[in-house]
């Protein structure tokens, strides 16, 4: 996917006049190269980040100016800052890749099927973990991860980091044994009314006998 910047000055009064004319300040990083400052079209940003997500390759298409000539740099949105206003972006810092070299990204997790469990009323699913991260080469970044829950037949079973499938040429930076989801049992009814009395059965049955004692 490609996306067009053209350069700015590094001010921060001169980032704040941008924002009226619906361009949003950012800064390209990496690769050894100092730090560009460049502008991004809003609208074509929000497009992006609604459409893509933000683990996509891009083709960040620099304007040269005048009749210099425009340069195409391949980048991975690294941080995007928002307004906690509008919740609308003012920042974006994209960082430079080389397709040779591998990166580490963080990348969520997206949980498909259906559970045995779950469906049977033997309990509900507990997301855990809702990204990884991973390291592959940039062309081979998933949009997401995908941890199927079909396997989940009981209560209080767990799926790990290292029961999931991953796509070729992709690694998990983390431990295998760590659990992404599981099956939570429901609460047992008996636990639940004793709860809402304020007291266990047997504490109410105590209490009764005494009574009868004394009334004796």
């Amino acid at each position: 996917m490609q996306l067009t910047a053209s350069p700015r000055e590094a001010q921060g009064k001169a980032s704040r006049k941008l924002r009226p004319l619906g361009k949003v300040p950012a800064v390209v990083y990496g690769q050894g190269n100092p730090a560009l400052a460049v502008a991004i079209d809003a609208h074509e940003l929000d497009r992006l980040l609604a459409h893509a997500g933000r683990t996509l390759l891009l083709d960040l298409v620099i304007d040269g100016g005048g009749t210099a000539k425009a340069e195409t740099k391949k980048v991975l949105i690294k941080e995007v800052q928002m307004s906690p206003r509008r919740n609308t972006p003012v920042h974006v810092d994209f960082h430079a890749v080389s397709l040779r070299e591998k990166v580490q990204v963080e990348v969520p997790i997206a949980f498909v099927g259906e559970s045995p469990a779950v469906k049977a009323g033997l309990g509900d699913l507990i997301p855990i973990v809702h990204a990884l991260t991973v390291e592959c080469l940039p062309t081979n970044i998933p949009q997401s991860i995908q941890a199927s829950i079909e396997s989940l037949e009981e209560a209080d079973q767990t799926l790990r980091i290292g029961d999931l499938k991953l796509p070729p040429g992709v690694d998990v930076i983390g431990d295998p044994e760590e659990s992404v989801v599981r099956i939570a049992p429901p609460r047992v009814a008996t636990e639940d009314v004793a709860e809402a009395e304020g007291a266990p059965e047997g504490v109410a049955e105590e209490g009764a006998e005494q009574a009868s004692d004394e009334g004796e």
